[in-house]
């Protein structure tokens, strides 16, 4: 069983290599121009890369921290943040 898992995450972890840059974290980091040339290598025409442009620059807008979401957000004045999730 080992010896086949090897072989096929060793395949995975190559092929990681070659996929595309996530459209919507390129758009979070401020790179919209690389955003929108993977949305045309990855849709079918341009007017579906507007409309999914459009969309995913309206939910950038309203993307949360993290760490927002954690049950216990703890902060002391002059220390590290700490984030129990």
């Amino acid at each position: 069983m080992f010896g086949m898992s090897v072989p096929l995450a060793a395949i995975q972890g190559l092929a990681m290599f070659f996929l595309p840059k996530s459209p919507r974290w390129l758009m979070l980091q401020g790179k919209v121009p690389e955003a929108r040339n993977v949305l045309l290598r990855l849709r079918e025409s341009a007017q579906q890369v507007d409309d999914e442009m459009r969309t995913i620059r309206s939910d950038v807008g309203r993307v949360r921290p993290s760490w927002y979401s954690c049950p216990l957000h703890i902060e002391k004045q002059g220390k590290h943040k700490m984030h129990v999730c």
